[in-house]
Order: structure tokens, then C-alpha cells, then sequence
């Protein structure tokens, strides 16, 4: 009976046992289930995912995205030590990743590693520590996600930006970058310039803030006319504005803007770019083409109305029978033909030297016999007139081309003869301003005291002074422009075409001087004109 007793027990045990052997496979099963489902799973993950030893840092763990990432197979990779099998670049050293993945438990960072192929990747690498159940550190859990291309587009985008900032520093045009809104995020240097302001004051501003505020609304409406029917590819988008921009220093400057939109990678649109041309003094250029051509319309076709008025009433025979009639209009033709020569000549001569085309080949000189030549040819003009000469040359050597500045001398004692009364007194002199003390005494009797910061001596300073009506201050700069006269109408009578100060003013700027004149209302005026001396220049240019 106690054995069958001990039978029963010991059956009882085996069966518990037993019965808890197979709770134990079970769950080893569905542990090694599990285990095979992760397996699987991080098999079919892109990124390569890999189990190291923590001390040894031997592979223990290869994934299928290890293989296509690398192109090692598991059987290659398991057992070798990961940095080795990698060749890895570490932007650390290794020891003090493994210390704060310890600490920490995860470490994140870039590292380059060679492929099987010894090609170069570049991952974007976690680290997560893995502990045993009894919490004892055991190995490493590597994910690595391959941003080689990513990394490559970056480089290539900062050396575009590089390029394109070394383009658009050194460009003479004005250029800006806007975001999608159009808030500026880059300008160049010249549209810093442009605009007055710095690249601080203009980030973050609209491109539109920068207008005029006259020319804003309309050009505002435009744009946002163009961005609502924007073509389907803003590759075709145009915007071609002239704009009025208005300067920090309250200066009004005129531009052609364009804008075109920007794109980073094929249709990603990710702004605006524009660029802007100053074109303030095209403008003026274009302002003074239109107005010569309207003065010089004018200007020529007085004298032809005259010529063709006096030669039709003598093609008519109107004055056949009157024989002094007749030469009356013969004289009138032949007076309006020879200022007509007069005034093509000028207009000729001052397109030339305005160009660039005329060179003026100097050589040494003595100022007192330019002074003397030049007055000799205007003696018969002057005694025609009742005018006399009084002459105080100077004999000082200079370097210029003499026979400009005969013309420039005799161009200013004409004038000096047309608006002077009979029996009054022109006097031409010249002085040497070797000094600046010399320089502050002359100019403490002028008005235009200015030039004292353009004028550097030594130099030589020509005076043609008159005794005529004197010239209002407001003219006094004005006068040396083209067709610009005091009064036209006295000047025509006395066959003047309003391009000699013109000519005068060109050929003393091509000889590196100044020149301007000084007068009083009733009093008379004084022109003066400064030339260098032969020792400021070398033989041979």
C-alpha cells in the first residue's frame, strides 16, 4: 500500500514536470517564432541593421539591407569585426562613442564607410545598446541608412551657392533672391549700392518695398496678374518692368527689373530671382538725344527757312526789277548758308571729341605764344567790332596740342567780342599756379572756391575777362552744355551756333583741366581754363 502510495506520488511529479516541460518548449517556440518574425521584418528594411558584440564589436546580427547596402552576404559579414570589415571613419574616436552609448544608451552621428567594392558611403548611423535579463550590457544594435547621394546634392549645392555668390559679387547689375512669398533672402553688393541699404535691412522685406511707392500699386497688380495666370510651366514665366527705385540718400534712381523663378531641383519651385539694371542714366542719355535732336532740328532749320525763302523769291523773279532787293536776298542766303556751315561744323566737331574718336596729340608749348596767335587771328574781328586787345602773356612751357587750344582760346575771345559793347577792353592773360598758397591767394578774389579740391598744383591758368552785360549765376554751368546760350536770339543775330563753350569744355577735359567762368550783371565776365605743365607728363604720350 506505501509503495503504490509512492507511485501515485512520484507519477504525480513526472506529470507536473512533464506538464511544465512543454509550457517551457512552448515558449521557447514561440520565443524562437518571434525572434524568426524580427528576423524577417528587419530583413525586409532598406537600411542595413546589424548586432555587435559590445567589447569585441564582432558582427553577430546581418540583415538582407546589409547585403544590398554593402554587398556582403551574411555569411561574410557575421564574425568580422564591424569597423574593420567597414574600413570606418569615425568623426570620433571609437572608445568615446562606446562610453556614451553605455552612459546613454544611444549614440547618433555620420560615418563613412568602403562598400565591398572599396566605394565610398556615406551613413547616417544609431546606435542603441542591448542588455541581457539580467540588465548586463551584451551588444550593439547598428542602424545605417546610406546618405551618400543626399550628402552629394548638398555639396553640390553649397559649391553652386558658392559659384553663384562669387558670380554675383563682381557683377555690375543689381541681383536678389526671394523666398516663395518674394521676401528677400540674398542681395549682391551693387544692389546693396543701388538701394542704399545693407543686406541686414533687406532680408525679410518684400522685393516690392523696395519700389517707389508712385509705381507699386501697378506694378504689384502685374505681378499678381502674372503668378494667378501663370503658365502651367513657370519656366515661361516673364516679368520686364521699368520701375522707379527709390535711394536712401532721397535720390529718385530708374531701373528695369526682371524676375524669373527659381528652381532647386527639377519642378520644386523654391522662389524668385531678380535682377536689376540701373538704367537712371540711360535714361538721361536718352533724354538728352531726344532733346539735341529737337534743339538741333530747331537750330538747322532756321537758317534753311531763311536760305530757302531768300532763293524761292529769287527763283520767282520777285525782285528782278529791284537790283538791291535782290542782293539783299542774296546776301541773306549766303549768310545763313555760311552759319549753317558754321553749325554742322561744330556739331561735327563736338560728336568727335565726345566720342573718343579725336585724339589730341600734344607736345610742348609756350602758353604766351598760344595767347599771341590767338588774339592775332580775332584782330580783324575785334577791330570790325571797336574792341581792343589788352594781352598780359606769360611765357610758361605747357604740354598740350596747340591748335586746340587755339581753337579754345579764340572760341572764348569770339564770344568775349559778340557781347561786348564797342570801344571796351578784353584782356587775356595767363599765371602760373605753382603752389597751394599760391593757389588759396588767386582763388580768395573768385566765387567758385570748389575747385580748390580738384585743382592740384603746379599748373597754368588762362583769363579771357570782357566787358560786356555779364552772365546770370543761374547760367554760369549751364552754358557750356549743347545749344545752350544766355540768349539765343542775340546770339543768332551775331552768328553764334551755342557749341563753342561745348567744344571748349571737351578739349580742356581731354587736357586733364577745368574750366568755368565767373561774371556780374552789368560788369562783364571772365572765363578761365587750367592746363598742366610739361614737366607733369612724359614724352611719349
Amino acid at each position: 500500500m506505501e509503495l503504490e502510495i509512492r507511485v501515485a506520488q512520484r507519477t504525480a511529479e513526472l506529470t507536473e514536470l512533464n506538464k511544465h516541460l512543454l509550457i517551457s518548449l512552448d515558449e521557447i517556440e514561440k520565443k524562437q517564432q518571434k525572434l524568426l518574425e524580427q528576423s524577417q521584418l528587419l530583413d525586409l528594411a532598406h537600411d542595413t541593421i546589424l548586432t555587435k558584440d559590445i567589447n569585441s564589436s564582432v558582427i553577430t546580427f546581418w540583415n538582407k539591407g546589409g547585403e544590398k547596402m554593402y554587398g556582403w552576404t551574411k555569411a561574410e559579414a557575421i564574425g568580422k569585426v564591424s569597423h574593420k570589415l567597414f574600413k570606418t571613419h569615425f568623426p570620433q574616436p571609437l572608445s568615446e562613442i562606446k562610453a556614451q552609448v553605455l552612459k546613454s544608451g544611444y549614440w547618433e552621428g555620420e560615418l563613412i564607410h568602403s562598400d565591398k567594392n572599396g566605394t565610398s558611403v556615406t551613413v547616417s548611423s544609431r546606435w542603441v545598446l542591448q542588455k541581457d535579463e539580467s540588465g548586463k550590457p551584451v551588444k550593439i544594435l547598428e542602424m545605417n541608412n546610406d546618405i551618400t547621394q543626399q550628402k552629394q546634392k548638398e555639396t553640390d549645392l553649397k559649391n553652386s551657392e558658392i559659384k553663384f555668390r562669387s558670380l554675383t559679387e563682381c557683377l555690375p547689375i543689381g541681383v536678389f533672391l526671394t523666398d516663395k512669398e518674394g521676401k528677400i533672402i540674398y542681395v549682391n553688393p551693387y544692389y546693396q549700392n543701388f538701394s542704399g541699404l545693407t543686406i541686414a535691412e533687406m532680408t525679410g522685406q518684400n522685393w516690392l518695398d523696395f519700389i517707389h511707392a508712385d509705381d507699386r500699386e501697378k506694378i504689384l497688380k502685374e505681378w499678381l496678374m502674372i503668378l494667378n495666370n501663370s503658365p502651367t510651366d513657370f519656366c515661361e514665366l516673364d516679368f520686364c518692368h521699368e520701375v522707379r527705385y527709390f535711394h536712401q540718400d532721397n535720390q529718385i534712381h530708374y531701373a528695369r527689373i526682371h524676375l524669373a523663378p527659381m528652381f532647386i531641383e527639377q519642378e520644386k519651385m523654391s522662389g524668385y530671382i531678380g535682377i536689376v539694371e540701373d538704367i537712371t542714366e540711360i535714361r538721361a542719355v536718352e533724354q538728352m538725344k531726344k532733346d539735341f535732336i529737337s534743339i538741333a532740328s530747331h537750330e538747322l532749320r532756321t537758317p534753311l527757312t531763311a536760305i530757302n525763302g531768300a532763293l524761292g523769291l529769287l527763283a520767282g523773279k520777285v525782285y528782278d526789277n529791284n537790283p538791291d532787293k535782290r542782293s539783299q536776298m542774296i546776301n541773306i542766303a549766303a549768310a545763313q548758308t555760311a552759319r549753317l556751315v558754321r553749325l554742322v561744323n561744330d556739331i561735327l566737331a563736338l560728336q568727335k571729341l565726345e566720342s573718343g574718336n579725336t585724339i589730341l596729340v600734344k607736345q610742348s608749348c609756350d602758353a604766351a605764344e598760344l595767347i599771341i596767335d590767338s588774339v592775332n587771328l580775332m584782330q580783324p574781328e575785334a577791330e570790325k567790332n571797336h574792341i581792343n586787345f589788352n594781352i598780359n602773356p606769360v611765357s610758361i612751357k605747357i604740354w598740350v596740342n596747340p591748335d586746340a587750344i587755339i581753337q579754345t582760346l579764340t572760341n572764348l575771345l569770339s564770344n568775349a567780342i559778340k557781347f561786348s559793347a564797342p570801344y571796351t577792353t578784353i584782356t587775356v592773360s595767363n599765371i602760373l599756379v605753382d603752389s597751394q598758397e599760391n593757389q588759396a591767394q588767386i582763388f580768395a578774389h573768385l566765387t567758385n572756391n570748389s575747385l580748390l579740391n580738384v585743382l592740384c598744383p603746379p599748373y597754368v591758368m588762362f583769363q579771357v575777362q570782357d566787358q560786356g552785360e555779364g552772365i546770370p549765376a543761374d547760367k554760369l554751368e549751364t552754358i557750356f552744355g549743347w545749344f545752350q546760350q544766355v540768349d539765343s536770339s542775340d546770339s543768332r543775330a551775331k552768328g553764334g551756333t551755342g557749341l563753342g563753350l561745348s567744344i571748349c569744355r571737351n578739349i580742356i577735359q581731354q587736357h586733364e583741366g577745368q574750366i568755368w567762368a565767373e561774371s556780374k550783371l552789368g560788369q562783364g565776365s571772365t572765363f578761365f581754363f587750367t592746363l598742366p605743365l610739361r614737366e607733369n607728363h612724359n614724352e611719349d604720350t
